[in-house]
């Protein structure tokens, strides 16, 4: 899977787009850092939101959005999705 796509969409919101088609496999990614980041410990976190190939996240308008768009962008790379399961990191790094 490329690299994805990282932008804020307001002062309070991350949208993470790993790509601009529809499919199984990036849907199931999506799905699985939901989980991944929900299940975090994200200082000012509120909710994910995702769609069929990009995930929103939601913050409190008292976190700084780069901060949170750069710890995003790193803890990236430790998240993968293991053939054929939902294989997620009990907890993003800090």
């Amino acid at each position: 899977m490329d690299s994805p796509r990282i932008y804020a969409i307001h002062d309070s919101a991350i949208t993470i787009e790993f790509s601009q088609l529809i499919s199984e496999e990036t849907n199931s990614y999506v799905v699985a850092l939901q989980e991944f980041i929900a299940r975090a410990d994200l200082p000012g976190f509120v909710e994910c939101v995702p769609a069929y190939s990009s995930l929103t996240v939601y913050f409190d308008r008292s976190s700084d959005i780069q901060d949170l768009k750069h710890a995003i962008k790193n803890q990236l790379t430790t998240f993968s999705l293991t053939e054929g399961a939902n294989e997620i990191p009990d907890k993003i790094q800090s």
